[in-house]
């Protein structure tokens, strides 16, 4: 089958989009079908691209006078990649699968496609992604992103309304697409994504040590990752042997290094970004992800494949949403905090030390994380189920 993947950005971009695409089409590929990359032209990177995949791009070029424009920068730019496909499909004819995660091209290739087969995945759902005035740096600067996220919302919805197949990576997101869509969420199916095999092979490097307990996240330090109630409960947990290694960098590293600094946490490590997180996942004993908003958590993926049990926040009602809850059980595969609180994540650590002392527990427990991560997250897997859908609705 000759199967289209189209993003604004893909590999060498760095990100959780463009990785999941580029799992995506590596799946596709190994089960012999014929894949095509329509994406934006890196032209710094364009040789780094050619040299990475047997895959075949198509690339355009992004008017800097559309980038200028910012306030009708999508519409824009919509007009540029309708164009685009267009000559593509007069050059190599219509596909038999289109999967978008970009919805500016998802609904240009509905305009212009005649192929139904089509797939739209959503990277979230952007009414949720609310630009806050203290994220900007003027009152213009939040005119502007507020404009910008309206014409984001503004091409989702199109997709949502007139894309027959929509797929989302948790019940979470499906929810918040019906809540603002209503029926015409009926169409959106739930399939979780895969995980790097890197991962499931990390899970047989770790060695039980019941002196100790090392924690770990992975991710962006920015406020809606919430790092800092961490601290806040390692303060109070001070004589506890509680090693935390933090891997990533983000707008809110100065503050949390300052954070620990002042507060004498010498078991706290910031170790930057990281090309190997499975190192890391696969010499730590519980995986902390204290977010205030996460889609689906690929984190949480990669955690469990490793065999790492998890910590992270329920969706809490004004305060948290997340996919925690149907990712993770209580007890089994990790630690749910039912309230929003540096006290309850103090309580969730705490209960964390205690299942590490025991090692028959804590070692099922890692067990069980490994098993399932085999069943749930798989890319062949999740690539099959995606085709499997587009063929069911004919």
């Amino acid at each position: 089958m000759k199967i289209w993947l189209m993003n604004r950005y893909y590999y060498p971009n760095v990100g959780g989009i463009e990785n999941s695409l580029f799992y995506i089409s590596k799946a596709l590929t190994e089960q012999g079908h014929s894949v095509i990359i329509l994406t934006q032209k890196l032209v710094d990177k364009e040789a780094e691209r050619r040299e990475y995949a047997n895959l075949k791009y198509y690339t355009y070029n992004e008017n800097k006078l559309i980038r200028l424009f910012f306030p009708l920068r999508l519409l824009n730019r919509y007009i540029v990649v309708k164009k685009y496909i267009g000559e593509i499909i007069s050059e190599v004819g219509e596909p038999d699968y289109v999967i978008s995660r970009d919805p500016v091209m998802g609904w240009a290739y509905k305009k212009v496609g005649k192929n139904n087969k089509i797939m739209y995945i959503p990277p979230s759902v952007f009414a949720y992604n609310k630009i806050q005035k203290e994220n900007t740096n003027s009152l213009l600067h939040y005119i502007v992103m507020n404009t910008y996220q309206k014409e984001e919302q503004w091409f989702q919805e199109q997709c949502f309304r007139h894309i027959k197949y929509v797929i989302v990576f948790s019940r979470n997101v499906k929810a918040q697409i019906m809540k603002r869509m209503g029926k015409c969420g009926n169409n959106v199916k739930v399939l979780y994504p895969g995980c790097d095999e890197k991962f499931f092979d990390s899970s047989k490097q770790y060695a039980y040590n019941k002196d100790i307990i090392k924690i770990l996240f992975v991710g962006r330090l920015v406020e809606d990752k919430n790092v800092m109630m961490v601290l806040k409960a390692l303060k109070e947990l001070k004589n506890q042997n509680i090693y935390f290694d933090v891997v990533g960098d983000g707008m809110q590293k100065k503050l949390l290094e300052d954070f620990v600094r002042q507060n004498n946490l010498e078991k706290v490590c910031f170790r930057g970004k990281s090309n190997t997180p499975e190192e890391y996942y696969a010499q730590c004993d519980f995986f902390v992800l204290p977010s205030k908003y996460e889609a689906f958590g690929q984190v949480i993926a990669e955690s469990m494949a490793s065999g790492t049990p998890v910590i992270g926040f329920r969706t809490i009602l004004g305060k948290t949403l997340t996919a925690v809850e149907e990712l993770i059980e209580d007890d089994v595969t990790g630690i749910i905090i039912k309230d929003f609180s540096v006290a309850s994540m103090k309580e969730a650590l705490s209960k964390a030390i205690e299942i590490k002392r025991d090692e028959v527990k804590y070692m099922q427990m890692r067990q069980r994380c490994s098993q399932e991560a085999k069943t749930k997250f798989r890319w062949g897997n999740f690539v099959h189920q995606c085709l499997v859908a587009m063929e069911e609705k004919q």
